[in-house]
């Protein structure tokens, strides 16, 4: 459970690294690499703690409707109502890792591989399905039928 800002104990499902791309004016894009981040579903966006951000040692300015962290973290930031606004690139901010379909299939329950190949939620494309040698052994034991048991015992 993680507290938020209303005093509410909202349920973390997950806790993990990820790679967070980012938009600078004179440099281009940056990425970082932020540790230990909690995923919180029921948030309805992505947040930073500061007072997390201080205690590794970075300094944190707000002047003029932005925010600025120095040490090569987090570059600046724009103020929107309330809130501080880090521009970033979409396109790879949920990237963390290269997946292959062996890992989905398992995470998804061992489904059938064209199954995991239509969510096309693999990163890497270069993989095929596997042939019949290299499938799971929970999967083949899935397919696997039972004999039925006979109707009259005999003895």
């Amino acid at each position: 459970m993680a507290e938020v800002a209303n005093s509410e104990n909202v349920e973390v499902a997950g806790v993990g690294d990820i790679l967070l791309s980012l938009h600078e004016d004179d440099e281009g894009p940056r990425n970082i690499i932020l540790s230990n981040v909690l995923y919180v579903p029921k948030l309805g966006g992505n947040l930073i703690s500061i007072g997390s951000i201080e205690e590794k040692g970075f300094k944190v300015e707000f002047l003029n409707g932005e925010a600025k962290v120095t040490e090569e973290t987090v570059p600046t930031s724009k103020r929107k109502g309330r809130l501080y606004i880090i521009e970033e690139n979409k396109s790879s901010v949920y990237i963390t890792r290269t997946e292959n379909e062996k890992s989905w299939h398992r995470r998804m329950g061992h489904p059938h591989y064209n199954v995991v190949k239509k969510m096309d939620c693999t990163v890497s494309k270069s993989e095929s399905s596997p042939t019949l040698n290299e499938l799971c052994s929970t999967w083949i034991q899935g397919k696997m039928r039972d004999q039925s048991f006979p109707k009259v015992a005999s003895t």
